[in-house]
Formats: C-alpha cells, sequence, structure tokens
C-alpha cells in the first residue's frame, strides 16, 4: 500500500472520530444507536401516508439526504418516547 493511500487512510480515519466525538456531545446514546443501526425498514402494507422529496437539483439533490436523516432521527425518538418504562 503506497504512503499516499495509508495518509488518506489515516485522515479519513480521524475525521470519522472527529465527526463521532461532535455527535456524541449534542445526541443521546439511543439517537446515535438507532441511526447507525435503523430498525424501521420494512414494507408497509396498505400505506395510507405519501411523500415526495425534491431538492435544489430535482430528486436526488441534497433535501433527499436531509429528509431521510430527519425521519431516522423522527422514528428514533419516537420509538425511545414509546418504549415501555419497566
Amino acid at each position: 500500500m503506497s504512503k499516499d493511500v495509508k495518509d488518506l487512510e489515516e485522515f479519513s480515519r480521524e475525521l470519522q472520530e472527529q465527526i463521532m466525538e461532535q455527535i456524541r456531545k449534542r445526541y443521546a446514546h439511543t439517537v446515535i444507536d438507532y441511526w447507525q443501526n435503523p430498525r424501521n425498514f420494512r414494507k408497509i402494507n396498505n400505506p395510507d401516508g405519501y411523500a415526495k422529496v425534491k431538492g435544489p437539483w430535482g430528486y436526488h439533490g441534497e433535501g433527499h439526504c436531509t429528509h431521510l436523516a430527519a425521519e431516522t432521527l423522527r422514528r428514533a425518538i419516537g420509538d425511545c418516547l414509546n418504549k415501555k418504562r419497566p
């Protein structure tokens, strides 16, 4: 492996660690866990809602990622709040 590739991998690892450090300061462990391990990926039978995401460049713009992140966080919070306490 070349030095450039090793340098790039090291930079990437350090950047990921810095990002996760900032995320841990801002969000609870449960929220991060749901973000990293989504639990709501399944087909919905007879859905009663509709959503269309449109970013500044059509349907694949940055708004799409923002919407998905917000939806994942919304579901994680909802699951956490609805969890029965012992």
